[in-house]
């Protein structure tokens, strides 16, 4: 989960330059000269990230992926060093454009730690995955169905010499749970392609641009079940580790999230909430399965399931979910918008679920709540021991919807204009790991 932070800062900056106060504090000049700094790092870090451009709704990158080329993932970092300074030589700022320089800049660091600390793009396939995520084309109508289409044979060309780069760039012997990571994604992506791609495009009656596409869905395609093939190779030489290690990890939570807390001390905080929901777990299992093992009675709660499973389950429970907001007024809902829900594309299971929500510079498209089915290799009682029971998912329900991630987009997406001077700027806090999907 790393698509929620930049999603947050671009809905912060894009509300910030629709409108622009002349009388912001501290001082014309530097709040100028902010925008100016704020907006040009922006353009030329969408041109850096051209997937990652899409994905926000920026559709004239549209069909491009990101030169993940050593050379260029060494340009990237440089860019990524210099940018912070470009944009903390522009002093003077208060309030809000403090807040939106300091937030920029910690994107930036945020990227550079995956980039040079933890060496994310030679190490852990995870870094790529997101940013092949073809989604944008396929549910998101921001389009013609042709124009899409278009856009995804663009796309599918260019995987072939991405599937190069990344198997370049992946150092061997790997982690064995990065590498099953990679596997599951490349080889979801292989079978994606082929089976489910060619439904979304099957109007279209365009014979030139059907060929088109074939081709190079094809051999996109094959290029990841290539990869997903020599991935398979590694696991002879794999190791067990994947640990950042102390060092690294405490130098990760000062550069993406600003913590300073000793881990000593993270940990010991840690141990304690853990404690404490031991404790309240057996006190409700006591009441609920009386007599029973804490793993017997959490059988118990999954073996509670939704009728008809859990996609129809989610269903039912975001409108019970939306009125208990309401009703018992936990928060305000701003917009009439609903999130849909559905079923994972077989490329993204990695994850139980997830919601896709539309990027800031897209315009009235759904988001969508995604919930992953259980492995069909796997035996039917393993497959039902999978599916959520009704608690677990109401849970992430709520945790994905109402009032969850989806209201919040809600509001990120109607916050006023920020300006130092207004007191009802309300920049979105820094919530938690989700830049890109790594």
């Amino acid at each position: 989960m790393r698509i929620f932070v930049v999603l947050i800062t671009c809905v912060c900056l894009l509300a910030c330059n629709r409108e622009e106060n002349p009388t912001a504090t501290g001082g014309e000049a530097s709040a100028a000269g902010w925008k100016t700094t704020r907006d040009g790092l922006i353009e030329e870090y969408l041109k850096g990230q051209p997937a990652f451009a899409v994905y926000q709704g920026r559709h004239e990158f549209d069909g491009q992926l990101p030169d993940w080329s050593a050379g260029a993932l060494s340009a990237q970092a440089k860019w990524l060093h210099a940018a912070s300074a470009r944009a903390n030589a522009v002093t003077g700022l208060t309030g809000a454009d403090a807040f939106e320089r300091d937030y920029l800049v910690s994107q930036f660091q945020d990227d550079l730690f995956f980039l040079e600390d933890a060496e994310f793009p030679y190490t852990n396939p995870a870094f790529y995955i997101g940013s092949l995520d073809p989604t944008a084309y396929l549910t998101r109508n921001y389009a013609p169905l042709e124009t899409r289409m278009r856009a995804y044979t663009a796309y599918a060309r260019s995987v072939a010499r991405a599937a190069q780069q990344i198997r370049s760039n992946l150092r061997t012997p790997m982690s064995l749970p990065l590498l099953e990571r990679g596997v599951s994604g490349f080889g979801g992506y292989a079978d994606f392609y082929r089976t489910d791609v060619p439904k979304v495009f099957a109007e279209v009656k365009d014979a030139a641009l059907q060929k088109e596409f074939a081709e190079a869905n094809e051999k996109a395609a094959q290029a990841m079940a290539d990869l997903k093939t020599w991935l398979e190779s590694q696991r002879k030489t794999a190791t067990a580790g994947y640990a950042l290690g102390a060092d690294k990890f405490a130098r990760m939570l000062r550069m993406t999230e600003g913590v300073t807390t000793p881990i000593a001390e993270i940990e010991a905080a840690g141990r304690a909430d853990l404690a404490r929901n031991q404790a309240a777990l057996k006190s409700a299992c006591a009441t609920f399965a009386p007599g029973a093992t804490i793993v017997a009675c959490m059988a118990k709660v999954n073996a509670n399931k939704t009728p008809g499973g859990p996609v129809a389950g989610a269903r039912a429970q975001l409108d019970s979910l939306k009125a208990f907001v309401q009703k018992a007024g936990v928060a305000t809902i701003p917009g009439p918008e609903q999130a849909l829900v559905d079923e994972s594309p077989p490329y993204n299971r990695a994850n139980f679920a997830y919601i896709d929500i539309p990027g800031p510079y897209e315009q009235k498209l759904p988001s969508v709540y995604y919930i992953a089915p259980p492995d069909p290799s796997w035996t039917p009682a393993e497959q039902r021991e999978y599916v959520a029971g009704r608690a677990d998912l109401l849970f992430t329900s709520v945790h994905e919807v109402w009032p969850g991630h989806f209201l919040q987009f809600l509001h990120s997406n109607r916050s006023p204009p920020s300006s130092a001077a207004s007191s009802s700027a309300t920049p979105s806090p820094k919530d938690g790991r989700i830049t890109r999907k790594r």
